[in-house]
């Protein structure tokens, strides 16, 4: 069985998460969203905010401009960071 692979793309990708209010993770979503390639909006868990940042490393500079830019605006922390390689297509043993 194959699993669906996330990001959309293939190489390394830096996976920053993040805790805001709960009702301001559809407005981050379409910010991240109009900046296309950018990366991707994630969300772990919806009643406590905690959302996921999944950034291509061309793209590192710009995302956390717009983080700047949305903290000024609206509560938003980012809490922890991790790094994956998305090269290979994940299958079940």
């Amino acid at each position: 069985m194959q699993y669906k692979k996330y990001p959309p793309f293939k190489g390394d990708v830096q996976i920053f998460v993040a805790a805001t209010d709960p009702k301001e993770i559809g407005y981050i979503n379409s910010i991240i969203e109009s900046y296309e390639g950018i990366g991707l909006v994630r969300t772990r868990d919806e009643t406590q905010g905690v959302i996921e940042f999944w950034v291509a490393p061309d793209f590192l500079d710009l995302f956390h401009q717009v983080l700047h830019s949305l903290s000024t605006e609206l509560p938003i922390t980012l809490v922890s960071t991790e790094s994956e390689n998305y090269g290979q297509t994940r299958t079940n043993p």
